[in-house]
């Protein structure tokens, strides 16, 4: 396999083109699942602490808001997000249905959608 280190003076964050059509990551800004989960409960601790005293309706709105907010902030929040949601979808039609005439296509469709 080929070296693909680049040494790189100062701090990088981002990614970076290999010139080859493929992206190389900096490990340090990946987001993981644990981190979208954290930053949740983090939001929801935060709008607690600064809405008190507002209805269910109006602290729904409240989140919906700032996390809309913050996954405009930050695309690598927003593809782990959106890929929690997709994996805990597909995950709730196979134990709703409970039938193997249905994971099947789902699989297929996930599958196609990983793509």
């Amino acid at each position: 396999m080929q070296d693909r280190s680049i040494n790189v003076g100062g701090s990088f964050q981002g990614v970076a083109n290999t010139g080859d059509n493929s992206l190389i990551q900096n490990s340090s800004n990946r987001i993981t699942d644990r981190d979208v989960a954290e930053i949740l409960a983090d939001m929801l601790k935060q709008l607690a602490q600064r809405y008190p005293n507002i209805s269910e309706v109006q602290k729904q709105t409240v989140f919906k808001m700032e996390l809309q907010q913050k996954l405009r902030e930050s695309p690598t929040l927003k593809q782990r997000f959106l890929g929690a949601v997709k994996a805990g979808g597909f995950e709730l039609a196979k134990v709703l249905t409970n039938n193997p005439f249905v994971s099947v296509p789902i699989e297929t469709v996930k599958g196609w959608l990983e793509v």
